[in-house]
């Protein structure tokens, strides 16, 4: 008997706003035997034939693999696995295929992945603290977006404006205010930076040491908090002015020792008082 022999071919679409011709994906090729022939007998175009009849693809769009020779009465069932992060990226993944080899007329299948993304947000909030600190000091916030595997910087939208291509996002922001951002692609990453100006410095304001980090991993809201703390300039308690010619010594003031001073000489005049009377009545007495 010398068995009739068809072929399959196996073909990868991607489809979606947004969707990547160079994401690969992995897809099998499960062939079951039939009443005739064997699965050695199949030709594969990517490589030699697997007696298992087990063939694993790595497929991009527009990319297809051929297999011929297959033994009628061959059942095929291709499937395809996403990663975690493909699937969290928004890739959907197709319904597994079947069929079988019945004539000589070539086979196609096409394995078609949507790309249907998902988006996370964040946003951006300003507090301040410390000694009645004003709430009406602005302060300069930096949001630098780095694009991640999927999406586009120019999907995100910004609650003070319109998105930029390039993912950085300047902001003035006082105390009680904020920023958001949404529809930031999932795997994108983020750094929250700030610097404070000279003159904020010198008045006594104080800020985060450095960036603020991350990378949109879900839906679920982000929120970065930065505060700003207000110490009030003036004199440090005990330090004030000292007059050169009366050290400042242990924490005793000029006025104590002038008190000083003037208590040793009351003193010393009524030692001489108490002496000169005394020698004035040894007189008298003679």
């Amino acid at each position: 008997y010398a068995p009739d022999y068809g072929s399959l071919s196996v073909s990868k679409n991607v489809s979606g706003t947004g969707a990547s011709a160079s994401e690969k994906f992995t897809v099998t090729v499960q062939f079951t035997p039939g009443q005739y022939g064997s699965l050695n007998d199949i030709v594969y175009s990517g490589g030699p034939a697997r007696g298992s009849g087990r063939y694993v693809l790595s497929l991009s769009d527009g990319e297809y693999v051929t297999f011929t020779n297959i033994p009628f009465g061959t059942s095929y069932v291709i499937t395809e696995s996403l990663t975690p992060a493909q699937e969290n990226a928004g890739w959907i993944a197709p319904e597994n295929i079947s069929g079988t080899i019945t004539g000589t007329a070539p086979r196609f299948e096409t394995v078609e992945n949507v790309f249907a993304p998902r988006y996370g947000s964040l946003y951006v909030e300003k507090i301040v603290s410390g000694d009645d600190p004003s709430t009406t000091e602005r302060f300069t916030v930096t949001v630098q977006f780095t694009p991640g595997r999927y999406g586009s910087l120019n999907d995100i939208g910004f609650s003070g404006g319109t998105a930029t291509g390039y993912g950085t996002y300047v902001v003035s922001l006082a105390g009680g205010e904020s920023a958001h951002f949404t529809n930031i692609p999932l795997g994108t990453a983020y750094a929250v930076t700030e610097i404070l100006t000279a003159d904020q410095e010198d008045d006594g304001w104080s800020g985060p040491a450095g960036a603020f980090t991350g990378t949109i991993s879900g839906t679920a809201l982000v929120g970065v908090t930065i505060q700003n703390t207000y110490t009030e300039s003036g004199e440090v308690a005990g330090d004030v002015d000292k007059p050169d010619d009366l050290p400042y010594v242990g924490g005793y003031g000029p006025v104590f020792f002038m008190l000083v001073a003037g208590s040793a000489l009351i003193a010393a005049g009524a030692i001489a008082f108490v002496i000169s009377k005394k020698r004035g009545q040894g007189g008298a007495e003679r």
